[in-house]
Order: structure tokens, then C-alpha cells, then sequence
């Protein structure tokens, strides 16, 4: 009976221990016993049930339980069941009943869910909305607090005082779904007029004994009078704001700290009139005590050093005495080597000081003597002191930077007990010079003798073991033992054992010392390496708000309960789920606080939030380039939009409607995206599916000298693609489809089959294409490299043989000092198999334009068609079936934001294959502009042709977009 008791309290107070851990609500365990039944005990788990007041799945019910029907469990089973529904965070209490049976026990899990934050819409604010979402402090997915609601509305209501906006109006307004006991919270926000600032008043309040009251008066009106002019004027009727308010208090503080007064204080008071939209201003200045310090005779130090950096613009009033500045001046002027420096001082009025400054000469270094502690010489390491050599004049500063690179230089080469003994500056009474006097202990030299690694004798092989090279006397092999080395060594044993699942890893060295001759050491190293307890990944405790099926989830991870912890796992879950863009909240992360000690599992916390399922963008822009008489057609308007359905079949996938529109073409699309189509799954990453149908009209390029084209193209097609990232910055794809050209209105000579114009020529088509993408920044690249290649493998249905073209294009970003890089790009382009009047325009290679040859318009360079009619010479622009493009760029930083660009390209057309490159080359010189953005640099360029296409084109081109070159 006593032992029935003592169980039943442990295991009670168990409960308590658990529920006190979660946290912004109050959680109460309640379990209902029956007296026959003991947890103390195994039992045989006949049948198992669970209640929810929310919609929960099975499947997700026991995966978190880890409970199974018809089997013998323990107490200790429930304890971690109910520990593990706790940790996914959504319910708040757990009742657990239990009922005897023949067999053994029925189990009844009764669960409450918390109410959660299922979506935050904003309304009336059209601009800078995210400034107003990031005030609010509950992510969607959170359990709901009505305290924290609150005050979140708080927030908002201050940032729009401090705008200006006090006559401001909010709402909100909070919907409950019992079904699934979610809130959704509505804010309305009316911003109403924003105030002005009309009468500006300031109030000079002194601190201390006043000798002179009236005096004092009249110095405060003299500083008001002042103040109206300078900050009074500037301030009247301009719209308010406390950045723009808190920016004049400092300009405030600024002119009083130049006349004297350093430990001034400066506030402000608002008289808000709500029915005017205006608002006064009160600046409240506490001046405290004035302190002028004046100073003479100084050259080497300013004014300005002397009181911003030596001494200090703020400094407390107790520092405000002659002595201690005196004192402080003299140690500046020493340390820089002027130590027969003399300061006086006199008191000008009350708090008024005028020091004089006698600099005389500095001291020069005579001689620098470096010796150990027996007295003996080291001329080796004077190399050390080249900097105080060359200058001469000594400069303390650089003496310590010196000594610090000589200790590090004796750590590098084996003396790991050096240091410094002694530091001497001994002046010379005659010449007024000095000599500096260095006295140091190096120690014994290690000298490398091999190293072990006790069970992981593999390791040996990475350079940072490899480097070293055994010590051997006989060939006289010494190799110096760097002290550096060993933390290297240290830091990689311990990333490579937390890699690959020792989170607690332990490693220290043991150090074997073998004396040899000439105070040399020779040091064998045996790194000892207690791994700890493996850790595994754990259960997957799900949060937010999802409609996705747990099981589905699942199946999207890259790793396994009680697989073997790998943080790139993780990193790869996240990228697969994110590849759709489908969740509007996406997070993974281990869940440390929760680390079974004794399994060594750590769960994963995965946060999903559903993505708005129906959404809407429209799109509107102009691409601007110069105008050029002789192609008329340049610039144009861009407009768009898209309509997009997100998890629509509740698959992780999207499906979209796009269309786009400029003067020159035309593109609708419809798209639909899922991962892991047919439930097609790789071992590392997950596949994409795509299945595409479009139609593209095409008015391209223009016929010379005339506003008409040259032809027009409409393409459409249906295609089924895969696409993969297999590793990391490595990606595939493959697609394959029908697709249909029709071309018509054709002008001029494009050079095209005449029984091929206005007829529709269909094909399928095969196109492998792979990416190497190894960059730093997609918006803004330092540094790294990006490689392309395509195939698209093109077979007729009705008439003309199979083609194929290729593309190849490589970029290359290098730095070559702090800001400044050089960007390399070749684009390669051939088509395969074909007479050139047999390739569809549309399918040709082109040249020209902000994209390609920047001196040229837009698809400009020849080849062209040539016609003679009624005298007058028509070109047309014909293209190419094989292209050679090469732009090299020099990207430099200007002014904050701002960069230029100086570039170079040079580009050509073939239609006769490699023999047609010959002497067609078409090189560019200019610069441009870039503006960083969030969305990408807004770009201007201006190119410069090296020789002209036709007769009467202009010597340069010009264009402003969005987005690099490449």
C-alpha cells in the first residue's frame, strides 16, 4: 500500500512539473484515476481513443503519442505521450482517463486546443504596411493573447503620434472560428491629417548659483532670440514627426555645447490642438553649470581632437578641473613622443580655463635593443619595429602594436611560454632622445613531432593535420610547432563531431615533450575526444496553421525520427517546402530546451502557415531608351498581372494565370506547380512538377527606317516539366512538350522560307537544361560564379528535319578591392542541323540592347536583309542561328546606394556557322549607373558604338531598367 502511494504522488507531481512549462497560458493536467489501477506497473494496452474540440489527426495523434493498440506499456509511456502533445503547443489541457478491462487498460485522451492567431488583415493603409504589421507582435499561428493584443494596438496608436497623426482613428475587430478555435484580427486605421507644428517656445533653466541674476537674463534672451532664428524658423509649419523633433533637440544641444555648457539637457512638451491639426512646441533646456576650456599654442593635436577624442565631448562635471586636464593633455602628448611637452593653465573667470601648450620638440628614437632575459641581443626580431624606424618619432602606440606582432610571430614559431619581461623608454640627457629597451622571455622552441588521434586516426588526412611534417633529426626535418595550429585543430575536431551528431563533444590535447639540443622541445601530440551521447532527431511537433495533411508533411521532410543529427538535413527541408511559395510563415528549428538526455532525440519544431489561397498582383512599368530615328520602336510600356491559387488540391502546390503586355509582345500563361508529383521523391531533395500551357505573340525586331515590323510570331504550347536542386547550388531540369509557331506579316527580307510564312508548324520537343549557381547575393553578387546550359532537341511533325539548339553561358564575379569587383560573362549559341531559312524567327539569335551589346538598339546587329525598291535601299534584321556575346563590367561603389559601371562588350551574328563569325565582330565601350533597391538596382547605361550599322545611326545607345546585365 505504501509503495502504491509513493507512486502515485511521483507520478502526480510529474504532471505538475510538465504543465508548468508552457508558456502564455495557464495549462491544468487533470487525470482521472480508477482505484484498481496502479502506474507503477506495466499493463496491456487494449484499445486507444483521444477527443478533440479541434480537428486532429489520427495519424498525428499517434505518431506524437508514440502509443500503440494491443501492446504492454508503462506509466512512463503516458508520461512521454502526454509530454509530447504538450510540446506541439496547441492544446491546453489534457485529461487522461483510464478504464480496466478483462485485458488489460482502455486509454481516453480528452484534449482542449488553445485559441490561435490565424490571420492579421490591415486595412486602410495602402503604403508602407509592413511598417504597421511589424508593430504587431503576434505571429499568425501563436496562441492568442488578448494582453498582447492590446497592447500591440497600443503600439500602432504611438507610431501614428509620432508620425503625426494624433487625430488618428483605429478599430479592431477580432472573429472567432470555433471550429477549428482560431481568431482572425481585423485593424482598420483612418491616419486622418497630419499635424503641423505652429508656435515653437524654448525655456533656458540654469542650474546652480546665480551671481547675477539679471545678467542671466539677459543671456537667456539673447540665446532665444537665436534659437527662434535658427531652429524656431526651420521648425514652423512643417509637418511633425519625433524624428524630425528629436533631430533638432540635438542641434539644440550642439550650440549650447559649443559655448560652454557640456552637461546640458534639452526636452520638449506637445500643446496638441485637435480641431486645427496643429500642434506647439515647448524645448525645455537644463544647461546645467557653463565650462569653457580654451587652448593655445597646440599643433600637432587640434582643437577639435582635443576635445572630441582626447578629452571627450560629454564629459561629467567632476572632470571639470584643471589638474585633471592638464594630467590627461600631458599623457596624450607623451604617448605620441612629446615628453618634454609643458601645459599651464589659468582661470580665465568662473568656470573658465585657457591652457597653454608648450609642444618643443618630440623625442626621436635613437635605438631599439631587443635581448632575452640573460642579457644577449635578438637583431632579428628588430624587423618587427620597421614602422618606428622609418617615422623615427617615437609613438607608444606603435611600440605595443610591435611587441603584440613579435608574441604573435614567437607563438607561430614555437615559443609558447614567451612574453615580455621588461618595457624601457630611457631618455638621453644630451641629445634630449631616447632609446627603447625590450627585455623578453621566449622560453624553450616546441618543435612538431607527430600527432595521434586516439580511434579516429582517419582524421589525420585533412590539411589542417596534413600540413605538418614529421620531425626527423637525421635529415635535419625540424618544423616549427605553431601554437595557432592547436586551436585550428581543436575547432575542427569539434565542428566535424558536432556535424555529424556529437552536440557535446569534448576534446583536449595531451602533449608527450622529448628534450633535444639547443633548448629545443620536441612535442608529440595525442588529441583525447570523449563524443558524448549521439544526438538524433526527435519527433516533428507541428505549429501554425495548416490545411496540409500531417502525413503529407511527413513525407516533404529530409530526415527521420532517430536518424543521426545532421543540420543540413533541416536546411533542405526548408528549401523543399519553400520552392512553391505556399506558406506565408515557414519555419524549422530544433527544439533544444526539450533534449532527452537519456534517448539523446531532439524534436523539431515546424511552423507552417497557410499562404492566403487566393491572390491577385498587377504589374505596370516602362522600359526607356533613347529615341533613334532609324528604330523607331525602342521603348514601350510593360503591364501585367497574375491570378494565383495556392494549395489548391491541398498537395503543396500553385496554380497560376499570368499575362504580360508590351507594344512588342504579348505572353498568357497558365501554370500549375506541385512538389513531389505522383508522390515522386528523390533521397535528398524533392522534385517539382510543372505543367505548362501558353501563348506568346512576338512583334519582333522592327524593319529599318520604317514604324512596321518586320514579322510577327505566335508560339503556343503545352509542356510537362521536372526540375531539382540535387545539391546544393546545383540544379536540373527537363522539359517536354508540343509546341506551334505561326508566323505572318512578314516585311522586307527576313530570309525565311516563303511556303513556311502565315502556316502553322508544329513540333515536340525534348529540353535538358542544367544551373550552377555559386553566388553570394541573387540581388546584389560580391562574388562567385554562375554556369548555364541548354538543349532544346526539336522534332517537326509535318515537314523539315530535327534540330537542336544549344546554349551556354558562364558568369564570373570577382572582388578585387573592398567594394570594387570585376563581372565576366560568355554566352555561346548555335543551332543545330539546319539551314538558316528553315530556323522560325522567333527561334533565332539576336544581339543588341541592355541585355547583350549595349552601344546597339535592341536586336539591332546584322545580319540584315537588303532590298532595292524604287530607288531606296530597306534593311531588315535578319538575326543569326549562332551568337557569341561577351560582356566584361568593373562595378564600383559611388556614393551610398549609388554605383557605376564601366563596361565593355563585344558580340556577334553567324548564319553560315563558325565561318560566319569571320569579321562580323561588333564591340561597345560605356558606363552607367546602378541605385540598390530592395527589389534590385535601378540601372542606367549609355553604350558607345566602335562602328556603325547603317548609314545615319547614332554613334551611342542608351537605356534605363531594372535589374544587372547578369
Amino acid at each position: 500500500m505504501l509503495n502504491y502511494i509513493s507512486c502515485f504522488l511521483s507520478f502526480f507531481l510529474s504532471k505538475i512539473s510538465v504543465s508548468s512549462i508552457l508558456v502564455s497560458s495557464i495549462l491544468v493536467s487533470t487525470i482521472i484515476f480508477f482505484p484498481s489501477y496502479s502506474f507503477c506497473s506495466d499493463f496491456y494496452l487494449e484499445n486507444l481513443t483521444f477527443y478533440s474540440d479541434i480537428n486532429f489527426e489520427k495519424e498525428e495523434f499517434f505518431y506524437l503519442t508514440g502509443l500503440q493498440e494491443k501492446t504492454v506499456v508503462s506509466d512512463e509511456y503516458i508520461k512521454i505521450a502526454e509530454d509530447n502533445l504538450y510540446k506541439k503547443g496547441r492544446f491546453s489541457k489534457i485529461e487522461i482517463v483510464s478504464k480496466n478491462t478483462a485485458k488489460g487498460k482502455n486509454f481516453h485522451f480528452i484534449l482542449t486546443a488553445n485559441w490561435i492567431l490565424k490571420k492579421l488583415i490591415l486595412r486602410g493603409v495602402w503604403f508602407g504596411k509592413h511598417n504597421y504589421l511589424s508593430l504587431y507582435k503576434q505571429d499568425p499561428g501563436s496562441v492568442f493573447d488578448v494582453v498582447l493584443h492590446e497592447k500591440n494596438i497600443d503600439s500602432i496608436k504611438e507610431f501614428l503620434q509620432d508620425k503625426g497623426y494624433f487625430n488618428h482613428f483605429i478599430s479592431d475587430e477580432l472573429i472567432y472560428n470555433k471550429k477549428d478555435k482560431s481568431i482572425i484580427v481585423k485593424i482598420y486605421i483612418k491616419k486622418r491629417a497630419k499635424f503641423s507644428i505652429e508656435n515653437i517656445n524654448f525655456n533656458i533653466i540654469r542650474d546652480g548659483t546665480i551671481n547675477n541674476e539679471q545678467c542671466f537674463t539677459k543671456e537667456n534672451e539673447y540665446f532665444i532670440g537665436i534659437l527662434k532664428k535658427k531652429i524656431g524658423l526651420k521648425l514652423f509649419k512643417k509637418n511633425y514627426s519625433k524624428k524630425l523633433v528629436y533631430k533638432f533637440l540635438a542641434k539644440i544641444r550642439s550650440f549650447f555645447m559649443k559655448r560652454g555648457f557640456v552637461s546640458c539637457k534639452v526636452s520638449f512638451k506637445r500643446s496638441i490642438l485637435m480641431k486645427e491639426d496643429k500642434l506647439d512646441l515647448i524645448f525645455n533646456v537644463y544647461l546645467g553649470m557653463k565650462q569653457t576650456l580654451k587652448f593655445k599654442g597646440n599643433k600637432f593635436f587640434t582643437d577639435k581632437q582635443i576635445r572630441r577624442e582626447l578629452l571627450g565631448i560629454d564629459y561629467p562635471a567632476w572632470f571639470f578641473t584643471p589638474e585633471i586636464i592638464a594630467h590627461e593633455l600631458f599623457e596624450e602628448y607623451y604617448k605620441k613622443g612629446y615628453w618634454n611637452a609643458v601645459i599651464f593653465y589659468k582661470k580665465l573667470d568662473k568656470n573658465s580655463f585657457l591652457f597653454e601648450i608648450k609642444e618643443n620638440k618630440p623625442v626621436f628614437v635613437d635605438e631599439i635593443i631587443i635581448k632575452d632575459q640573460d642579457g644577449n641581443e635578438d637583431l632579428e626580431l628588430l624587423v618587427f619595429f620597421d614602422d618606428l624606424i622609418k617615422n623615427k618619432i617615437f609613438d607608444e602606440k606603435i611600440v605595443d602594436d610591435s611587441i603584440e606582432r613579435i608574441a604573435r610571430f614567437s607563438l607561430e614559431h614555437g615559443f609558447w611560454n614567451f612574453n615580455v619581461i621588461d618595457k624601457r623608454f630611457i631618455k638621453n640627457k644630451k641629445g634630449g632622445n631616447c632609446k627603447i629597451v625590450i627585455t623578453i622571455r621566449k622560453g624553450k622552441q616546441r618543435i612538431y613531432g607527430g600527432l595521434n588521434i586516439k580511434d579516429f586516426d582517419y582524421l589525420k588526412t585533412d590539411d589542417v593535420f596534413s600540413s605538418y611534417t614529421d620531425t626527423d633529426i637525421e635529415k635535419d626535418i625540424l618544423t616549427h610547432f605553431n601554437f595557432y595550429s592547436l586551436q585550428k585543430q581543436k575547432l575542427f575536431l569539434l565542428k566535424h563531431f558536432q556535424k555529424i551528431g556529437y552536440w557535446y563533444v569534448d576534446v583536449f590535447p595531451e602533449f608527450k615533450e622529448e628534450p633535444l639540443v639547443n633548448d629545443k622541445v620536441r612535442v608529440f601530440v595525442n588529441w583525447k575526444i570523449d563524443p558524448g551521447h549521439m544526438v538524433k532527431f526527435g519527433k516533428v511537433l507541428l505549429k501554425g496553421n495548416t490545411s496540409l495533411s500531417f502525413k503529407r508533411i511527413l513525407k516533404e521532410l529530409s530526415f527521420k525520427e532517430g536518424e543521426v543529427w545532421d543540420r543540413r538535413k533541416i536546411d533542405l527541408t526548408r528549401k523543399n517546402l519553400k520552392k512553391l511559395d505556399v506558406f506565408k510563415k515557414l519555419w524549422i528549428e530544433p527544439d533544444q530546451s526539450a533534449l532527452s538526455k537519456r534517448t539523446g532525440k531532439i524534436p523539431i519544431k515546424v511552423t507552417l502557415v497557410d499562404d492566403d489561397p487566393v491572390q491577385a498582383t498587377f504589374r505596370l512599368g516602362y522600359f526607356l531608351t533613347n529615341k533613334n530615328f532609324l528604330f523607331k520602336r525602342s521603348s514601350t510600356f510593360k503591364a501585367g498581372g497574375s491570378f494565383i491559387l495556392k494549395n489548391p488540391t491541398n498537395n503543396v502546390d500553385k496554380l497560376s494565370f499570368n499575362m504580360d503586355f508590351t507594344r512588342f509582345e504579348r505572353k498568357i500563361d497558365l501554370n500549375y506547380k506541385i512538389l513531389s508529383p505522383f508522390g515522386i521523391t528523390l533521397k535528398k531533395s524533392r522534385l517539382i512538377g510543372e505543367f505548362k500551357i501558353y501563348s506568346n505573340k512576338y512583334i519582333n525586331p522592327v524593319q529599318v527606317k520604317q514604324s512596321c515590323s518586320a514579322y510577327e510570331a505566335v508560339e503556343s504550347g503545352i509542356t510537362l516539366g521536372l526540375n531539382n536542386e540535387y545539391k546544393k547550388d546545383y540544379f536540373w531540369r527537363f522539359n517536354f512538350g508540343n509546341e506551334w509557331i505561326r508566323t505572318s506579316k512578314v516585311r522586307g527580307d527576313i530570309n525565311y522560307r516563303e511556303d513556311y510564312i502565315n502556316k502553322t508548324l508544329p513540333y515536340f520537343f525534348l529540353s535538358p537544361s542544367f544551373i550552377i549557381e555559386k553566388i553570394d547575393n541573387k540581388l546584389d553578387i560580391k562574388r562567385g560564379s554562375v554556369s548555364f546550359f541548354s538543349l532544346k532537341f526539336m522534332i517537326p511533325e509535318y515537314t523539315g528535319k530535327p534540330t537542336s539548339k544549344l546554349m551556354c553561358e558562364q558568369s564570373i564575379f570577382k572582388p578585387i578591392y573592398k567594394n570594387t569587383l570585376i563581372a565576366a560573362r560568355l554566352r555561346l549559341g548555335y543551332i543545330l542541323k539546319s539551314k538558316f531559312n528553315q530556323v522560325q524567327p522567333s527561334q533565332r539569335f539576336y544581339l543588341g540592347g541592355p541585355y547583350s551589346i549595349r552601344g546597339y538598339e535592341k536586336d539591332a546587329i546584322s545580319p540584315y536583309g537588303i532590298n532595292n525598291l524604287d530607288g531606296k535601299t530597306e534593311y531588315t534584321i535578319q538575326g543569326g542561328n549562332g551568337m557569341i556575346n561577351i560582356n566584361l563590367e568593373l562595378r564600383f561603389p559611388l556614393y551610398k546606394s549609388l554605383r557605376g559601371v564601366l563596361f565593355q562588350d563585344i558580340g556577334s551574328l553567324s548564319q553560315t556557322g563558325f565561318a560566319g563569325f569571320k569579321g562580323k565582330w561588333f564591340p561597345s565601350t560605356g558606363f552607367g549607373f546602378r541605385y540598390k533597391t530592395p527589389i534590385g538596382p535601378i540601372r542606367f547605361d549609355i553604350g558607345f558604338k566602335w562602328k556603325h550599322l547603317l548609314p545615319g545611326d547614332s554613334s551611342f545607345s542608351w537605356y534605363l531598367t531594372l535589374g544587372e546585365v547578369f
